[in-house]
């Protein structure tokens, strides 16, 4: 009889009928209706990790280019332990002048043998971290009868890189490794990591488009995975009604969209909190501007469509490494430092550029906004740029800026750095980065804060290395390793997602950050830095008003940058 059972066990572990580790972990798995999940016990702390969870169908063939949709439902217990493929990646222009001041349409062909082991178009995942004393599985009772509030990370990368598990920074290891968030909110949270579609795969627009498909899929993405939130994270022991999004650069600037999406209607709330790192606002053109549509038929040419009767549903039928090569070659043709593929206005998602849309006053509420910038954000992106007149870097930036503009630009910026291309860094980190934080901290006037990092180089990410402090490491980054400043600046942004009034004043641990004061008639903000001795440097200064004026006008010729 004992051997009998003995070999029953063993042709069920076989036919995979039982798993142990399952068994074992039978409190770890999360039922969610399409799929059950079994998140891991992170040794090192003890808490949960749920890696690798499917938010969405794959977004391939008929589905390319269209919303996301939700997963089919799949049997078994699904063992969240590793890390999600990357979305197709691509990176920034390289050439020297921008090919849309002429709408050329023609770029090289570029062919590849494979994508990267690390990628793939089915891409919609996401990570869930979960404090350990806070997890008891579907039974569960946790420390908040509300549960615990969450943040939503949304990684940068300019539109066209980046993912969880690869930072989007050059010589880094690691990923978004939630668990950093945890720890810099002492485990006060539940942080969600995303990801999103990329490049032409998540951008792509035009009047074909337009007619079948959905425009702007990257960010019906990430508001479809913010849906997923409001609808799961209570699984998890979260609190959706206390939800953060947070992100840089083009994370953050994604941020400022979902502030402003849907005419400020978005339905239900996704969430109350908003934090955005270095936000940027690329152009948001019409999605049948003449660049979108040269984007477009560049892809088709690239693709061998451009024969078809039906290019989109050529495209459509395309080889996935057709279309990754085309995506690295339509992006390279791009100006040096810039990224052609992103968000549109589709006349839903977006009816107007986001500053029309502040301006109107359409805005989904939120409780309160913080807004942080580095003090040098345009440095990087003139790596490589060969720029000797601040009126042709101008030119090649905004190809649409009038002739007297350009010459503002240039009475403006002149005398204000040694160099042409330091005056061109400023113009660029300035206009892209810097004042559109500003825009939203006048519409959000008494519910925001500012801050700025600006420990040197402070360059553009150099930031993001300071609350993803183990997860991302660089030789290229210098940081500065003080534990006080380190401190300070990572849980400023986490007591704000923590707290229930978004307070980034109530501290987990005493920090050597003073009160930090809503950005207010005072125009008060908490700038980081480091002082001449090496010490840290923390507390609150008024906002230039050189820089603000300088942003005026940038916000006076929206018009033709498009932001």
């Amino acid at each position: 009889m004992k051997n009998g059972l003995y070999s029953l066990l063993s042709l069920l572990l076989t036919l995979n009928v039982v798993d142990l580790s399952v068994a074992k972990n039978a409190s770890l798995v999360v039922d969610l209706g399409y799929a059950e999940y079994q998140g891991v016990l992170n040794d090192n702390t003890s808490n949960v990790d749920f890696l690798g969870i499917r938010y969405a169908k794959p977004p391939t063939g008929a589905l390319r280019w269209k919303a996301p949709q939700y997963p089919d439902p799949v049997p078994g217990i699904q063992l969240a332990n590793s890390q999600p493929p990357l979305c197709p990646q691509a990176f920034g222009g390289i050439s020297q002048s921008n090919p849309f001041r002429n709408l050329s349409g023609a770029v090289s062909r570029r062919d590849i043998p494979g994508l990267p082991p690390n990628q793939d178009e089915d891409c919609l995942y996401l990570n869930v971290h979960v404090p350990g004393s806070q997890f008891n599985g579907a039974d569960a009772t946790y420390n908040d009868a509300q549960g615990l509030p969450v943040v939503v990370y949304i990684h940068g990368g300019g539109f066209v890189f980046g993912g969880i598990s690869n930072a989007s920074f050059p010589g880094s290891v690691g990923g978004y490794d939630g668990e950093d968030l945890l720890r810099n909110a002492n485990n006060g949270v539940i942080a969600v990591i995303i990801q999103y579609r990329l490049g032409l795969f998540g951008w792509m627009a035009g009047e074909s488009i337009k007619a079948d498909g959905d425009l702007n899929q990257g960010l019906l993405d990430q508001q479809f995975a913010l849906r997923w939130v409001q609808q799961h994270i209570s699984k998890f022991g979260g609190d959706p009604s206390r939800v953060t999004i947070w992100g840089e650069s083009g994370g953050g600037g994604s941020v400022l969209t979902h502030i402003v999406a849907n005419d400020g209607c978005t339905e239900p709330p996704l969430f109350k909190g908003a934090i955005s790192s270095s936000g940027v606002l690329v152009p948001y053109l019409p999605y049948n501007h003449p660049i979108p549509e040269t984007l477009y038929t560049q892809v088709v040419e690239q693709a061998n469509c451009s024969g078809s009767q039906n290019t989109l549903a050529c495209l459509r039928a395309a080889d996935v490494t057709v279309l990754a090569a085309a995506n690295l070659q339509v992006n390279d043709e791009g100006y040096i430092g810039t990224y052609p593929f992103g968000p549109v206005i589709d006349g839903t998602f977006l009816t107007q550029r986001p500053t029309q849309l502040l301006s109107a006053g359409k805005i989904n509420k939120v409780e309160k906004f913080l807004g942080v910038h580095n003090s040098d954000e345009g440095t990087i992106f003139l790596l490589g740029n060969n720029v000797t007149s601040l009126v042709d870097f101008t030119e090649n930036l905004f190809s649409a800026m009038s002739e007297n503009n350009i010459a503002e630009v240039s009475s403006l910026y002149s005398g204000l750095a040694p160099t042409v291309a330091a005056q061109s860094a400023l113009v660029y980190g300035e206009s892209t980065f810097v004042c559109p934080t500003y825009y939203y901290l006048e519409t959000l006037h008494g519910i925001a804060y500012k801050g700025m990092f600006a420990v040197a180089p402070a360059f553009h990410t150099a930031d993001v290395f300071y609350y993803f402090n183990t997860s991302l490491q660089s030789a290229e980054i210098p940081k500065f390793n003080n534990q006080s400043f380190q401190q300070a600046f990572a849980q400023g942004f986490l007591t704000f997602a923590s707290s229930k009034d978004f307070n980034p004043n109530g501290k987990f641990d005493q920090t050597i950050t003073p009160e930090w004061p809503l950005w207010d008639s005072q125009n008060s903000e908490m700038v980081f830095n480091r002082s001449a001795d090496g010490l840290p440097a923390v507390g609150v200064v008024s906002s230039d008003e050189g820089l603000l004026s300088r942003c005026r006008f940038w916000h006076s010729v929206t018009n033709e940058t498009f932001q």
